[in-house]
């Protein structure tokens, strides 16, 4: 997808990939601000979601279980104690059926999935769609559809690892960071969630005023970032801020969902090469992965991720950039 400005979002339809979004900047050639691989052999022996859709449920379950009308089900433990994105067969896995949609001067990719009754241990068929949008005011909008026939979790995210940078820095600490909620829910060493909201005041995960990521990193547990607590599903709500002073560039993300797992890629090995033979090594790309909560099934006060009986559940999420200032500067030293 192109738009009137220049910029270019590309999708694949093997789990429904986000592979670039190359975005215009005035002092010279676009920045590809995602990581990603050059060929499909990239994305298959990738482990780490990079760029695809996660779910039927998208975070981690603990213990990998739910009960669900009395029933309990239990998910593979693909990142024990708990089951991560859905399990290692994951929406990341999947061909998905996709068309293009044109109308109102936009155009559109959807690609459509059927995650069948048992699809890792997950009850129910559920037909799942989402759709990506470029808009002429450089947003990416990536919208959620799931219908079922019967009740069954459904939480979908959107899994890009953003370097808005691109080539010009492979570490994304120097960015600015902000999230606008005044609430986590920690986690142990495990990440496991604690179902308990905490307020971020006076603690090293307030980003309510951006921070460099560098100054709050090690700080947090694991260095891994938290995961932030919002609410009002079906209201968007503008969650976060990402800015990146060597190319100037920002990323705002607005969603309808209830939570946001940020994550500093903290522990990518850079096993396997990315674009142009680019390593994925630690702090190479920051995750906004917009989400329900995946306990919800088994907790009060934290929303429902449960699908309705033939009603459609509906997410959107805004990725709106703009160059806010400052030249393509160099690489910093390593430090």
């Amino acid at each position: 997808m192109r738009n009137q400005n220049g910029m270019e979002v590309e999708i694949l339809n093997y789990g429904a990939i986000v592979r670039r979004i190359s975005f215009p900047h005035p002092d010279g050639d676009a920045v590809d601000v995602v990581l990603g691989f050059d060929d499909i052999d990239g994305y298959l022996q990738d482990s780490a979601w990079i760029g695809a859709v996660a779910g039927r449920v998208a975070g981690r379950i603990s213990g990998g279980r739910f009960t669900l009308n009395g029933v309990t089900h239990q998910l593979p433990l693909n990142q024990p104690p708990n089951h991560l994105h859905g399990g290692p067969d994951s929406f990341n896995r999947k061909l998905w059926r996709g068309e293009v949609i044109e109308g109102s001067g936009l155009v559109s990719i959807r690609l459509v999935h059927l995650s069948p009754h048992g699809e890792q241990n997950y009850p129910g068929d559920v037909i799942v769609a989402v759709t990506y949008t470029l808009t002429d005011n450089d947003e990416m909008i990536f919208t959620t559809e799931a219908v079922s026939l019967d009740s069954t979790p459904v939480s979908i995210t959107q899994h890009s690892y953003f370097n808005l940078a691109g080539r010009l820095q492979e570490d994304t600490r120097d960015h600015i960071l902000g999230i606008f909620s005044d609430k986590i829910i920690p986690t142990n060493e495990n990440h496991t969630l604690s179902d308990s909201k905490i307020p971020v005041a006076g603690t090293a995960s307030d980003l309510r005023n951006p921070k460099r990521i560098r100054d709050m990193v090690f700080q947090v547990a694991n260095q891994h970032l938290d995961f932030y607590w919002f609410g009002d599903a079906g209201e968007s709500k503008h969650m976060a801020r990402l800015f990146s002073p060597e190319s100037g560039i920002q990323m705002d993300v607005f969603s309808t969902h209830d939570c946001l797992q940020a994550y500093s890629a903290m522990d990518m090995n850079g096993n396997v090469p990315g674009k142009s033979g680019r390593s994925h090594q630690a702090y190479s790309g920051v995750c906004l992965e917009t989400e329900g909560y995946p306990n919800a099934c088994d907790t009060d006060d934290f929303g429902s991720i449960l699908t309705d009986p033939g009603k459609v559940q509906k997410h959107v999420t805004i990725y709106a950039f703009q160059h806010r200032g400052g030249g393509l500067q160099p690489p910093s030293p390593a430090r």
